[in-house]
């Protein structure tokens, strides 16, 4: 308590802190027979509140209203991914960002870096290059630094731009 107080009571100060926060929905104000009782806003602990007062543990002393709590399970934007795992976005590389969010799904884009940093290959270009090879090829063929069985052995010779030039 001493520790938020600044001008008035610090149990005002309280109040008025937890107040914003049942206004925002990350907590609960439960108004029990007791007296007053947070929590999280959250489904789990709704459940609890519910199994407990259900079971008699606890009695409300007045309805509670169930808000959607406020904390969204949001996809982090290009620009987040790029400066978590690579580095300081620069003006160059941010024209490239913006293109290839318009271009490619959020779960393409999250799993691309996902991939380069398992690799540790931690450049926009290595990402770059996963998306569009996700975009040609399809996602989910093959393994990352993958050769393709047809790609391996002779006969990889005979076929292609030059295989005309090559006998068997």
């Amino acid at each position: 308590m001493q520790g938020i107080w600044a001008s008035g009571s610090p149990e005002d100060m309280l109040r008025g802190a937890l107040e914003k926060a049942v206004e925002r929905g990350v907590l609960l104000h439960l108004k029990l027979e007791q007296g007053d009782a947070y929590s999280l806003n959250s489904e789990s602990e709704r459940e609890t509140v519910m199994e407990q007062v259900g079971r008699g543990e606890v009695s409300l002393a007045d309805k509670v209203v169930w808000g959607e709590p406020c904390v969204k399970d949001e996809r982090p934007n290009i620009f987040h991914l790029y400066e978590e795992n690579i580095g300081l976005v620069a003006p160059v590389i941010a024209d490239e960002l913006a293109e290839a969010e318009k271009e490619y799904p959020p779960e393409w884009i999250e799993d691309a870096f996902k991939e380069a940093v398992s690799q540790n290959k931690r450049s926009w270009r290595y990402v770059s290059r996963i998306l569009e090879r996700w975009a040609t090829e399809g996602r989910g063929v093959g393994a990352p630094g993958r050769l393709s069985a047809k790609d391996t052995g002779p006969e990889k010779y005979f076929r292609g731009k030059y295989g005309h030039l090559v006998r068997k």
